[in-house]
């Protein structure tokens, strides 16, 4: 089984763009993730590595947002790792990224 990519770093680029925007919007389930449509071609390798750096990007918009839009997000970063679309550190990422930018008191009420 030799691996062969099908992304370009232009295409990967902007498939994860793609992913991010959705992530920091209207997108809060793994239906609504897993129903993004791309016209490119890509392994499913190269999308988890996508959707992983997408949470990653989006997590920076997302902390900005109200304490609940916060959780959400960190819970779907969760459920999309225990479903294999995203690397099992992701939402591990997820959530250092997310304190980086979130007062002390924010980060307490994630836990409330």
């Amino acid at each position: 089984n030799e691996y062969k990519s099908y992304l370009s770093m232009a295409e990967f680029k902007d498939l994860c763009e793609k992913y991010a925007g959705a992530l920091s919007g209207s997108v809060t389930t793994i239906d609504g993730l897993s129903s993004i449509q791309t016209d490119i071609k890509v392994t499913e390798a190269e999308k988890k590595t996508c959707v992983d750096v997408a949470f990653r990007k989006a997590a920076l918009k997302v902390a900005l947002g109200d304490i609940s839009r916060i959780r959400g997000f960190v819970e779907l970063s969760f459920q999309c790792s225990r479903s294999g679309v995203t690397s099992s550190s992701t939402p591990f990422y997820v959530l250092a990224d997310t304190f980086d930018c979130l007062t002390l008191d924010k980060c307490q009420q994630l836990f409330r």
